[in-house]
């Protein structure tokens, strides 16, 4: 029993201890607005037992007129000042939460620039949005409401209960004893739930994703007929969503509509008439005791839902502060104490012993060691899942290895500057991502400064200088509003941005695997404009586009298992001669058809 509360108390430690870090930096502010709160209570209270007192008075054999309005104007002035408090509380609380939310997202988005590159990859859109707007907003609800609520919540009825106390503690305890069962079943409830509603948030973060994914991939996914593949894929995740939010809500909504008539109203009235009613003809207690109970009775019951639902957005919090704290700790980008920067005229590429794993127990890179010679090209291929995509996003530093080394110039790149090292290495991957911006400003997100004749000649390098001019304004048009791209013209104006940005080596991740032919001989030919000159890196499932390579790398299972030119490796009797007559039939296939 000992180690189940200890348990218990670590357990609920664990909920509580983020929430109080995310709040630290307000605590001062928050303890001011609660003390105003707490007054304010006071004088939400008071107005009732001056009414009291003046019933009493006017009940009494000669009422004094004089103290009557005395007590009724105490009683207004006292509600003026609970609602001229409460402002100020709250006003209190809204300023509080104003900078905490603008230092809570930039501190969000200066963790998310310092993560590595490879986390955006597994993590997508939906869960970056949830993490920056809703959980934030939870946060945002406790400070600028729940804690006032929870104070005016808890005040209210505690000192309304002094007072009733006070007057007649046996009618105050049957008073008590619809908000305590309230309470008990409450707490019970959220306690069962809390694992539960755990998993609604993980959900929604993978619906935001879903439906993001959908929103801009809705020109690909038409133009492939994957319409309904994609919206199966969204569907079931709002099933699985509905489902388990039904699954939660349902029992609770029956649960919270039958005990939340505990707390209205009439519930007080009828159980303290009938107890009351039974003391008073026993002569246990006198008439005008009554009346207090009665009074307050009619106000009980909203500050305790106010409590109730300040308790659940305080649960909400604490999951979302878990979450936040979990994006807290996660691994960043180790800069260097002291930065090196490699001899511009040599800038080989050198991978030693590399070891990489994305879990436990399974090498996704299995000491993996070769030399890029400066202006050469060296390809990556290999089965689907054999680890070049890997391999690959290692040298821009999406992720490092568990251990080896990769060198530019003879510089490990750990020990440049990630600035530097993006400089020194330019990417095109697959997944062409294009900001809301100009086609202008997109081309120019590598080189900031890049005058008017740079961007259009590295456009034209791009072959899509003439397409921008076909659009509505040329280079000023804003993609997504009246510049609509296909996929390959995508991909050209990352070409173009990788041109501009001018780095000596460049990475090519699958950059023509899903293009259609006419498209992919647009952006062999932008290729040819980007690597002339460049120490290269690239993958292509198409193998007849890296036949020309200075090296070819064939990789399976984390391993370099072959390496070589095309004409060296072709007569082998290895894996890369199979992939290469099975690519080889396929063509002939698709010809015969």
């Amino acid at each position: 029993m000992k180690l189940s509360n200890t348990s218990t108390r670590i357990a609920l430690f664990s909920k509580v201890a983020p929430l109080g870090k995310a709040l630290s930096p307000v605590t001062k502010p928050l303890l001011g607005a609660t003390l105003i709160e707490l007054l304010s209570a006071v004088f939400a209270v008071l107005p009732y037992v001056l009414i009291v007192q003046v019933g009493n008075e006017l009940l009494s054999p000669a009422p004094n007129a004089g103290l009557v309005w005395t007590l009724v104007l105490s009683a207004v002035a006292c509600l003026v000042l609970h609602a001229a408090l409460s402002m100020v509380a709250l006003t209190v609380t809204h300023l509080t939460d104003g900078t905490h939310q603008w230092r809570l997202r930039r501190e969000l988005v200066a963790k998310l620039g310092r993560l590595p590159l490879g986390w955006f990859s597994v993590n997508n859109a939906g869960q970056v949005k949830k993490m920056l707007q809703d959980d934030t907003h939870a946060i945002h609800y406790v400070i600028a409401h729940s804690v006032l609520d929870l104070v005016s919540g808890l005040a209210v009825p505690l000192l309304s209960f002094i007072y009733l106390f006070t007057v007649d503690w046996r009618l105050a305890i049957i008073a008590l004893a619809p908000p305590l069962t309230y309470f008990i079943i409450f707490g019970v409830v959220t306690s069962r739930s809390s694992g539960v509603t755990r998993g609604i948030g993980e959900i929604s973060g993978r619906l935001s994703g879903r439906v993001i994914e959908v929103l801009e991939g809705i020109q690909v996914i038409r133009a492939f007929g994957q319409t309904g593949k994609a919206h199966r894929r969204y569907s079931n995740t709002v099933d699985e969503y509905i489902s388990r939010t039904v699954d939660w809500l349902l029992p609770l909504s029956k649960l919270q509509a039958a005990i939340s008539v505990l707390l209205q109203p009439i519930t007080f009235l009828l159980l303290i008439l009938m107890v009351g009613t039974g003391f008073i003809a026993t002569g246990r207690m006198e008439p005008l005791t009554i009346l207090p109970f009665l009074l307050l009775a009619l106000t009980m019951g909203n500050p305790v839902l106010r409590l109730g639902n300040g308790m659940s957005s305080l649960m909400e919090a604490m999951e979302a502060a878990q979450r936040l704290e979990n994006t807290r700790g996660l691994s960043e980008i180790e800069e260097p104490m002291n930065p090196q920067t490699p001899d511009a005229g040599q800038l080989d590429v050198e991978c030693k012993n590399v070891v990489f794993s994305y879990k436990e127990g399974h090498r996704a890179v299995d000491h993996v060691s070769f030399v890029m010679l400066p202006g050469t090209i060296t390809a990556l291929v290999g089965p689907s899942g054999s680890g070049k995509s890997t391999i690959a996003k290692l040298l821009p530093r999406f992720y490092d290895p568990q251990s080896g080394s990769i060198a530019i110039g003879g510089v490990p790149i750990r020990e440049m500057d990630t600035s530097e090292l993006y400089r020194k290495v330019g990417f095109v991957f697959q997944d062409v991502r294009l900001l809301q911006e100009t086609i202008r400003d997109n081309i120019r997100l590598g080189n900031p400064d890049a005058s008017e004749e740079d961007v259009v000649r590295v456009a034209r390098a791009a072959r899509i200088h003439d397409r921008i001019k076909r659009l509505p304004r040329g280079y000023d048009s804003i993609v997504g509003v009246d510049a609509r791209l296909s996929g390959g013209e995508a991909q050209r104006i990352s070409i173009a941005r990788a041109l501009l940005a001018d780095a000596p080596i460049i990475v090519m991740d699958e950059a023509t695997s899903m293009i259609d032919p006419e498209s992919e001989a647009e952006i062999q030919h932008a290729l040819i404009s980007l690597i002339k000159g460049r120490t290269v890196l690239v993958i292509a499932h198409r193998l007849h586009t890296i036949v020309g390579a200075d090296q070819i790398l064939v990789v399976d299972d984390g391993n370099i298992v072959q390496r070589g030119t095309h004409e060296e490796l072709v007569p082998s009797d290895g894996l890369y001669s199979r992939l290469w007559k099975a690519y080889e039939r396929t063509k002939e296939g698709r010809g015969k058809q």
